[in-house]
């Protein structure tokens, strides 16, 4: 699920819910938290979401609990397996500031 299937006919857009409704069924992903790692997987520009998502994606795990909310804190186990099984590796660690999106990969 890391790049658009090539079957896919629709815009960044309805890719970015397809996303966001797979991490919400598949994973039990909260919406809030599903909705902000799709919208940076699709779009990138992870620096204009909220510190405990910034702080996880950099595989920052004492800022992390620091930031997460009770919603988000219990649910930390699940974000990282989806975290680690649907995203592309290059999304996260010390490197996910520099991240993209897909869709400007798409265009280079």
């Amino acid at each position: 699920m890391s790049r658009k299937p090539k079957t896919f006919d629709q815009t960044w857009r309805e890719y970015q819910e397809y996303v966001k409704e797979h991490a919400i069924k598949e994973y039990k992903l909260p919406w809030k938290i599903a909705n902000d790692l799709a919208d940076i997987l699709v779009n990138g520009k992870l620096a204009k979401h909220g510190n405990f998502i910034q702080a996880l994606l950099q595989n920052q795990l004492v800022e992390t609990s620091y930031f997460a909310d009770e919603c988000n804190w219990n649910n930390l186990f699940v974000i990282c397996r989806w975290i680690q099984n649907e995203i592309p590796c290059t999304m996260w660690g010390k490197d996910a500031m520099k991240w993209q999106g897909l869709k400007n990969l798409e265009e280079e």
